[in-house]
């Protein structure tokens, strides 16, 4: 069920659950087991550590492994779902939620951990969703949707990010930006008869970081479909690509020339699109997104391996059961000085030279890790995104407060973590012409955040978009950052707390600028 909290502490029935079995989390290399029986399995362990930590030395032993008739070893730890990545399937072996190794006939198989949710478990941890949403899900294209784009009567629409004038990029905005409006273009599409789609070509394929989350729903477009559509679309002028980004779809899609027409490409995110209860029955958008999303998508095998690596190089590390930070330090306006113009969108890295810069750039980061401890004082671990490689680097290895060299005793039970190459400046998505493992930073962190317990958030809507991911974004978010480059010491929660202190900072706002006029 999502979290509640009470004085920032995030409650979970699992989280007891989880610690009781932290000690037997795979410390180390958890893709590929191979074991023939439990005996097999328990010399495994003895004679190297370093592959998995699965049964500790005290009370908890092989009792607390459950094997099953078909060979499955399971621990009873929730969230993780077993899939094969030689096919991108699920298991057939696997019993649903809990971590797994699979074993066919005693075969080595190559399995490996996903991040995935049964549709039962989405409607508890998303109970809020519209009733057309099932409906529209069951009516949309399937694996192999081949028969679906032959049909002559089939229409679609399609979210895309592709290209203008032949050879142009589409600047689409990061991540958040592009898939900020799931929820309206899936209305939409049930509205109006439609099939949702999704297709880029910039910066790569979507398919190189997500795949399809399941054969109910294939919102790929297979090579071969809609080839003349997305060439006349990808020659059309920049007035035509500018005008196209507003479009406020609802209106015009069921006028005659729309209505007649295949293929509704909808790149449109400054589209100023109405509320979200006016066509979400009610509800806002971080109530649908993590349901809509999780059903579209699960990681790719590429995004998995990264996943992979940041559980195995962090032992009793538990999908749900550990907080999250998002600082971009980036944000134009946000008062942190870079080395470059655009830097947010093209890199350039943050003037660390400048004395009072480099101070900024050190509180924010310090405190963004505080809130993300005050929102769950439990937490060991702290997943740290950031559009700036320094933020990490500093928290990681520099802080009196957090990082391994700390000389604060009060977090030492506090792990501060990231991607496996947060050294690298992360790419952001506008930053057309490299490879796509450039870019996979950006989608590791988002499912990080996704399958964090409590988040604390900064400027920018990536945070805000991996947060409503999580299903606690109203039960166990702070903000440490306001716009006006404001720190929060206050970390306080979205509602009330950011409302108060809002209305107090304005006061003494108000004041401080009538002690001055006063005092001339």
């Amino acid at each position: 069920m999502p979290r509640s909290i009470s004085s920032y502490h995030c409650s979970s029935e699992s989280l007891a659950t989880g610690k009781m079995f932290q000690s037997n989390i795979i410390s180390r290399y958890v893709m590929v087991v191979v074991v023939f029986s439990a005996v097999a399995v328990f010399h495994l362990i003895q004679e190297n550590k370093n592959i998995a930590h699965l049964i500790s030395t005290g009370s908890t032993s092989l009792d607390k492994i459950l094997m099953n008739s078909t060979g499955i070893i399971e621990s009873t730890l929730p969230l993780l779902s077993l899939r094969d990545t030689t096919s991108n399937t699920l298991n057939p072996n696997s019993t649903g939620s809990g971590m797994a190794f699979g074993f066919k006939g005693g075969e080595e198989e190559t399995v490996y951990f996903n991040y995935t949710y049964s549709i039962d478990e989405l409607r508890v941890k998303f109970p809020k969703v519209p009733e057309w949403l099932d409906t529209f899900l069951s009516s949309q294209p399937v694996a192999t949707h081949h028969d679906t784009l032959n049909d002559p009567e089939a229409k679609f629409i399609v979210m895309i990010c592709h290209k203008l004038k032949g050879t142009v990029h589409e600047a689409c905005g990061g991540l958040s930006d592009r898939l900020m409006r799931l929820p309206y273009y899936a209305w939409l599409a049930h509205k109006t008869g439609r099939k949702l789609l999704l297709y880029w070509s910039t910066p790569a394929p979507i398919e190189d970081f997500f795949d399809v989350a399941s054969d109910q729903f294939d919102w790929r477009i297979p090579s071969g479909f809609a080839t003349e559509e997305l060439e006349r679309y990808a020659n059309r002028s920049f007035n035509e690509y500018k005008a196209q980004r507003r479009i406020v779809w609802h209106h015009h899609i069921e006028s005659p020339i729309h209505n007649r027409t295949k293929f509704i490409f909808a790149n449109s995110n400054l589209a100023k699109i109405p509320n979200e209860p006016d066509f979400l029955n009610g509800l806002q958008k971080h109530d649908v997104m993590g349901a809509i999303f999780h059903r579209l998508f699960k990681p790719s095998a590429k995004l998995m391996e990264q996943l992979n690596i940041i559980y195995s190089q962090n032992p009793g590390l538990i999908p749900g059961h550990y907080a999250a930070m998002h600082v971009r330090a980036k944000w134009p306006s946000g008062g942190i000085k870079t080395n470059k113009r655009h830097a947010d969108a093209y890199g350039g890295g943050l003037n660390m030279n400048n004395d009072d810069n480099k101070k900024l750039v050190e509180s924010i980061a310090d405190n963004a890790a505080y809130c993300a401890k005050k929102a769950m004082p439990e937490t060991k671990y702290i997943y740290v995104c950031s559009d700036s490689d320094e933020i990490a680097t500093y928290l990681i290895h520099q802080s009196p407060m957090w990082s391994i060299n700390a000389t604060s005793e009060k977090n030492q039970h506090v792990r501060i973590i990231a991607r496996t190459n947060y050294t690298e400046e992360p790419m952001h998505l506008n930053n057309h012409g490299y490879p796509s493992d450039k870019y996979m930073g950006v989608f590791v962190d988002l499912w990080m955040m996704a399958f964090s317990s409590c988040l604390s958030q900064g400027l920018g809507g990536f945070g805000h978009f991996g947060s409503e991911l999580s299903g606690n974004h109203l039960t166990c978010r702070v903000r440490h950052r306001n716009y006006g480059s404001r720190v929060l010491h206050e970390c306080p929660r979205p509602g009330k707390e950011m409302q108060d202190l809002k209305k107090k900072l304005l006061e003494e706002e108000q004041h401080a600028a009538e002690s001055a006029v006063k005092s001339r």
